[in-house]
């Protein structure tokens, strides 16, 4: 068992079809770890975040850290921009488009992850 397989155990593939996974409780050293589709995995540190918003009308949530700029796109994204706002969000898991329509309809969909260095 790794490092990695310690920390985080079985919810380190995601939860149950889940888009995103919260920290169980509030601490200090935080990590949004994102899961791609293509099995790749991205990790910050929630403490360089310096911003972020969340644009219904585009269906994006941006966050900017100070190595670079996260977009994140889907669908339901508001509820998982609450839980980005408080730092809760540990995991993030993008999901091809092809899958979308296999995934409950009240649950966030990440289908695009893009990231731009500063």
């Amino acid at each position: 068992m790794n490092n990695y397989d310690r920390l985080y155990g079985d919810k380190a593939e995601g939860d149950g079809g889940n888009s995103f996974v919260e920290h169980d409780r509030s601490g200090h050293v935080r990590k949004l770890i994102i899961n791609m589709a293509d099995g790749s995995r991205h990790f910050f540190n929630y403490a360089h975040l310096m911003d972020g918003e969340y644009n219904p009308a585009e269906n994006c949530i941006r966050l900017t850290f100070t190595t670079g700029t996260i977009y994140l796109r889907g669908l339901r994204l508001e509820k998982l921009s609450n839980s980005l706002t408080f730092d809760m969000v540990k995991i993030i898991t993008v999901t091809e488009e092809r899958y979308v329509k296999t995934l409950p309809c009240d649950e966030a969909v990440i289908i695009t992850f893009e990231f731009v260095r500063s």
